[in-house]
């Protein structure tokens, strides 16, 4: 019921401890926090990627240090980290795709050509939800697209060709993809079309509304047993008298 807006939103700045003696009660500080490592030669200095946001770690002291800077990634985790100029990265994730220099703040959204501009509320995810770059032996870089595939930039005209129709009908789907498509509800987008995307939160909020009207229900039952177990242990309290 959390997978998507309205409920997504009411946690997506949450942090919540881990349950005692379960897996992900783990001693270890870092744990499932670290979501890219990048070594800078030039700085001599590893640029980490993790859940709380950008680091900065010295090989010499070993202390991570977090940029006052930081590019927007998406809750679902950096798909790109990649150096581009003597103090320029390359930052993508279902966000978009920017440049970030650290050492000026300077925030580039490729997609747009602007600065970028940080909005504190919104969509969870950007225009594109980039899943990866790659660039050719010419130098073209290409973004891949996690609806739309693989998408040339800096005016590259150059288009990938289509999956030749041998190749579909051939080509099944694994029980993994099968399972995530009805996790995220895109089984029923050839029935509902893009309203599938209202299939999850629709299901969150009954669900939230049987457990609220059943608790409800079990209140007011439990209220009429105590009711009804006191007027038998006290009879003389039930009696009602008129005059």
């Amino acid at each position: 019921m959390f997978l998507r807006p309205p409920l997504l939103i009411a946690i997506a700045n949450t942090h919540i401890k881990p349950i005692r003696y379960t897996h992900l009660d783990q001693p270890n500080p870092w744990y499932d926090k670290l979501r890219d490592l990048l070594y800078d030669p030039q700085t001599g200095a590893f640029l980490l990627s993790t859940s709380e946001g950008m680091y900065s770690m010295n090989i010499q002291d070993l202390q991570p240090i977090k940029y006052s800077s930081q590019p927007p990634v998406s809750v679902m985790g950096i798909n790109t980290l990649k150096k581009t100029g003597d103090n320029e990265f390359l930052v993508g994730s279902f966000s978009g795709l920017f440049i970030w220099d650290p050492s000026n703040s300077m925030i580039y959204d490729i997609l747009t050509g602007k600065p970028y501009i940080g909005k504190d509320s919104g969509r969870p995810i950007g225009d594109i939800k980039l899943s990866g770059t790659f660039t050719d032996f010419h130098g073209r870089l290409y973004l891949v697209d996690y609806d739309n595939g693989i998408i040339p930039l800096n005016d590259n005209e150059f288009q990938f060709p289509s999956m030749p129709d041998n190749v579909l009908k051939v080509s099944g789907i694994s029980l993994w993809n099968l399972s995530l498509e009805f996790h995220t509800g895109r089984i029923f987008e050839p029935l509902l079309g893009g309203f599938y995307v209202l299939l999850v939160p629709l299901t969150g909020l009954t669900g939230i509304l049987v457990v609220l009207s059943g608790y409800l229900l079990w209140r007011k039952k439990s209220r009429n047993k105590r009711k009804k177990k006191d007027s038998v242990n006290n009879p003389e309290r039930s009696k009602v008298s008129f005059r």
